[in-house]
């Protein structure tokens, strides 16, 4: 790697899909990690605040690219885990209710890696990612379920 340059250099992409994987997951597990650290500092009101916020945000992308049943919403889900993060996926369902399952979760698998997590952490995700799907589903009318296996986790939503 080159240390400088005299001239302007435009940047062009050259990264692989991997590469930008697992970029991305190795930016959004250190920005949940230093979310985590200031959620502790302002106690769990501030957690609430920031994930009841954020459901807000992610159901408006979400009806931005046309989600309207449980079945787009699980399609919408598994596409940008699997395209943005390299999560292996996979989802079912149609008008009323649908489920996806994370075969293998990037963003799991890179705080497993970094050594990071405890099983109280493991506890706190668990239940914030309950706690997000029940609140995503509610943005859009449904019943959000996470149901948490040995070596997966399932989504659920229905129509209510």
């Amino acid at each position: 790697m080159t240390s400088g340059t005299a001239e302007r250099t435009t940047v062009k992409p050259t990264w692989t899909t991997e590469q930008i994987q697992a970029s991305s997951t190795r930016v959004m597990l250190n920005q949940y990690l230093a979310m985590s650290k200031v959620f502790e500092k302002f106690g769990p009101e501030a957690a609430t605040e920031f994930q009841t916020a954020l459901s807000h945000l992610k159901a408006e992308h979400f009806r931005s690219v046309g989600v309207k049943t449980p079945a787009d919403l699980v399609r919408a889900m598994a596409e940008f885990e699997t395209n943005v993060f390299g999560s292996i996926i996979t989802w079912w369902g149609d008008e009323t209710k649908a489920s996806m399952t994370y075969e293998s979760c990037a963003c799991w698998n890179a705080m497993q890696k970094s050594g990071c997590v405890t099983p109280e952490t493991e506890q706190k995700m668990g239940e914030g990612f309950a706690a997000s799907v029940h609140m995503l589903a509610t943005e859009f009318g449904f019943k959000g379920e996470l149901e948490m296996g040995e070596k997966s986790a399932t989504i659920h939503f229905a129509r209510k």
